[in-house]
């Protein structure tokens, strides 16, 4: 059962509470559907995301800590797969689909809501219910989020919680004042060969591959037989060399999908809006502009050594914000620092990548 520290509902208007009770029966088309009929959900994948046992754990009280927080780049399928986690308990577990509560901050009546606000408007709607699962999506929205999360840990222990963010530096910021030992963190990359295949041809779903991913080309850690499947004859090399030309991202992956389009979303869903929106949030919207110099510089010269002072000197930023501004895009999923190899030349080594 659900127990909050202290209680503000005094505070907000009864209309306030109407206008987010009103979103969140939206959100929860299982407090509505026929469960006989099938998932009320649309677009759940036939086979989930290597994530997704791992957070059923939590969902079921079955966790190391009582929470879980997902965190990655937008559009690798978190809302996705903390939904899909919601229906399973309420489906296999035989949960109450009215004690499972879903909020998505990204809606702009849930903006200024607090996490007592949400609770106060689902006993509205469900006055005879408890709550027994808590899935918070785009959690960064929530003000002072970390602070309600720790509420939740420390005074909910028998309420599982599962939150999720798109903005990897202001989530982590948070976390590590409040995380340890109350919540588990858990990043999601965009996707795995093995997962990508999943999706684009099922029935090659049933050969074994290493977890081979575009992070781990990137950053050179994949090995050469690995990285030696664009060369395989179809249709596997053909799959291979879609994944990396498409990104590795759900959305981008659909077979009905082309390379341009899956491109386009990679540009304007993927970069753009993690470094125009979370980005903004995390360093403040007066350095954004320098932000995209700095990642269209790092674009231009992709798979290649970056000297920082180099950076500087071309945009006129200096050394130490370059390094400041690389850190924040790497930490935001839309670019990734490569490995050092074994053997790579002293003058190499000497360079900042």
């Amino acid at each position: 059962m659900l127990t909050m520290l202290y209680i503000v509902s005094s505070n907000m208007a009864q209309q306030d509470l109407q206008k987010i009770a009103q979103v969140l029966r939206g959100q929860n088309p299982w407090w509505r559907a026929n469960l006989s009929s099938g998932p009320p959900l649309q677009g759940l994948p036939p086979k989930p995301r290597f994530a997704f046992h791992r957070l059923l754990r939590t969902a079921e009280g079955r966790g190391r800590l009582r929470g879980m927080l997902l965190y990655g780049p937008r559009r690798t399928g978190k809302t996705t797969l903390v939904r899909h986690c919601g229906w399973d308990v309420i489906t296999r577990k035989g949960l109450d689909p009215a004690s499972v509560l879903f909020a998505d901050f990204e809606h702009p009546y849930l903006w200024d809501a607090d996490l007592e606000a949400l609770m106060e408007a689902h006993r509205l709607l469900h006055p005879e219910r408890v709550t027994k699962l808590l899935l918070l999506d785009e959690i960064q929205r929530l003000p002072d989020w970390d602070s309600w999360l720790k509420v939740l840990a420390d005074h909910s222990p028998d309420t599982p919680f599962i939150a999720t963010g798109s903005a990897a530096i202001p989530l982590l910021k948070g976390s590590f004042e409040s995380g340890p030992g109350r919540w588990e963190e858990l990043e999601l990359p965009p996707m795995l060969f093995s997962e990508y295949l999943a999706m684009a041809e099922p029935r090659l779903d049933a050969i074994s591959f290493s977890p081979i991913s575009l992070r781990s080309v990137a950053r050179g850690e994949a090995s050469p037989k690995e990285t030696d499947l664009a060369s395989a004859g179809p249709p596997l090399g053909q799959h291979w060399r879609a994944y990396l030309a498409r990104g590795g991202f759900p959305e981008a992956a659909k077979p009905q999908q082309t390379v341009e389009a899956a491109q386009r979303v990679m540009r304007e869903e993927v970069v753009a809006r993690a470094v125009g929106r979370d980005l903004a949030r995390a360093i403040g919207w007066g350095r954004v502009d320098d932000v995209e110099r700095v990642f269209t510089y790092l674009a231009e010269t992709t798979v290649q050594l970056i000297n920082e002072s180099k950076v500087s000197g071309a945009l006129g930023v200096k050394r130490a914000t370059v390094s400041s501004y690389i850190g924040h895009l790497v930490g935001a999923g839309v670019c990734w620092r490569a490995g050092r190899k074994a053997g790579s030349k002293g003058s190499m080594k000497a360079q900042r990548k």
